[in-house]
């Protein structure tokens, strides 16, 4: 009846292999910080005006990078392209509004390109059509960007960067930061947990 569990033997930090990822800091903006260069990504719904509902600063840069491509805004459609003021990644949303669905696969997307370049600060800039509560259940999958669950003991997988990524979203000139940056710390916390 008074049987002990067997404690699992302690770890050296040689043999424990098993990799974090923290979670992508957050941080929600209506003005661009002028402090870090960022691997910038907008997303927008197809249409005439690729800056609609943009934040002003940002709006002529993204379509003057949206006129040289030749971007629509078509779902699923991304481009590369150079304004007079930088590079930007224009990822295509589709006819508004834009589900969560649709904002989770092009978030995916986009991450998924920034890692592959080994980008580590994000400024994500959402068009018109995009709601506060779309952008607010979207945070965690955003948070959560960079996690990867890796077995116990198997063999580490190689990854670019290995630091923690920054994300700086900036939402549609019609949606609120105040709300969305309490919903990136609530966000935050769960993403910590997750990848503790």
């Amino acid at each position: 009846m008074g049987r002990t569990l067997a404690q699992p033997p302690a770890l050296s930090p040689s043999r424990d292999r098993s990799v974090i990822f923290p979670a992508v800091r957050l941080q929600i903006a209506k003005s661009v910080p002028r402090s870090a260069s960022f691997w910038r990504v907008a997303f927008l719904h197809e249409g005439a005006d690729a800056g609609r509902g943009i934040p002003r600063a940002l709006a002529g840069s993204i379509r003057d990078a949206a006129r040289r491509a030749g971007f629509r805004g078509r779902d699923r459609e991304t481009a590369a392209a150079t304004a007079r003021d930088g590079s930007w990644l224009l990822v295509g949303l589709g006819r508004a509004p834009a589900s969560l669905a649709r904002l989770r696969r092009a978030l995916r997307r986009a991450v998924g390109e920034s890692a592959s370049r080994s980008r580590s600060r994000l400024l994500l800039v959402f068009g018109e059509g995009v709601s506060e509560d779309t952008l607010r259940a979207l945070l965690p999958h955003l948070a959560l960007a960079d996690y990867a669950f890796e077995r116990y003991k198997s063999a580490p997988k190689k990854t670019g960067g290995g630091g923690r990524t920054t994300a700086v979203v900036i939402p549609p000139e019609n949606v609120a930061a105040e709300p969305l940056a309490v919903a990136a710390r609530e966000a935050a916390v769960v993403a910590d947990a997750v990848a503790a």
